[in-house]
């Protein structure tokens, strides 16, 4: 887990890198087209079935269709926000909103060192954001509603992984996810040319396979995984972990220049995961 928050962390300023350069339709088509030809190997090396319940497909289809609705938003909000900021904004944000779907809708408790832990994740993603310095205004300008919506999809999405995992195991699960992600996606992403980015330079294509397999195949399959094997709650709160990263890359890739906040925010947001997890 704590591998898969660092090529999320990474996911943010890879996709800033490339939100420009296409429409975001075509964009994610490839970028999950890619990450289920890069599982289908994964399933016969560990023995995992192709084969799954009719009562399982309305769930994957569902999940696919709130992955395209997150990935949308991801890439229109890198358009017009900052890289750094949308990986604070949607990733302190989604534990708290996991854990609260999860204690209404599977009825997982929230002990007391569990919502000290959510209240130190947010003041962690407060620092890193320097919340301080902005006003109403700034906080929902350049992008940043559409991270806040972000975050609620993820969070569907991470309650849905748990319960269709009770059913279909993790990588079979994974596959179809992507598969039908890509397979939707298919029919938005036609009328602006899927070959429309063939003549990109390395670097875009650099970019969709971090995307693809680092950050997806590798990245989010773990946190899928951890949703069905630990609880969406404890699963999400990794995501603590996420903004530092995001902010660190952000620096290295794009010249978004951390502060001392992006220290003592990512030191808070560590300890919130611990409590979490205890």
């Amino acid at each position: 887990m704590l591998l898969a928050m660092l090529t999320w962390g990474g996911s943010w300023p890879s996709g800033k890198l490339i939100a420009g350069l296409a429409r975001a339709e075509v964009i994610i088509f490839w970028r999950y087209f890619i990450t289920s030809l890069s599982i289908l190997p994964f399933l016969f090396i560990f023995k995992q079935p192709l084969r799954i319940e009719k009562s399982s497909m309305p769930l994957l289809i569902f999940g696919a269709v709130v992955m395209i609705i997150y990935n949308k938003l991801f890439i229109t909000g890198l358009k017009v926000g900052l890289a750094g900021a949308g990986g604070v904004l949607t990733t302190s944000l989604n534990p708290i909103i996991t854990f609260s779907l999860a204690s209404v809708i599977y009825r997982e408790s929230v002990g007391p060192r569990q919502k000290i832990g959510l209240l130190l994740g947010i003041i962690g993603g407060a620092v890193l954001l320097n919340v301080w310095k902005l006003d109403i205004r700034e906080l929902l300008a350049g992008g940043n509603v559409l991270f806040l919506l972000a975050a609620l999809s993820w969070s569907i999405l991470t309650l849905i992984s748990q319960k269709t995992q009770q059913r279909v195991p993790f990588l079979t699960y994974s596959f179809y996810l992507y598969t039908f992600s890509a397979l939707l996606e298919l029919f938005l992403a036609l009328p602006h040319g899927l070959l429309s980015i063939t003549g990109q330079p390395w670097m875009f294509w650099g970019n969709i396979i971090y995307l693809s397999i680092f950050a997806t195949t590798f990245g989010a399959t773990v946190y899928f995984m951890a949703a069905g094997k630990i609880g969406s709650g404890r699963a999400s709160s990794f995501t603590f972990l996420v903004p530092t990263s995001a902010m660190l890359f952000s620096w290295l890739l794009l010249g978004e220049a951390p502060e001392l906040s992006t220290i003592i925010g990512g030191s808070i947001a560590i300890l919130a995961v611990y409590l979490l997890n205890h």
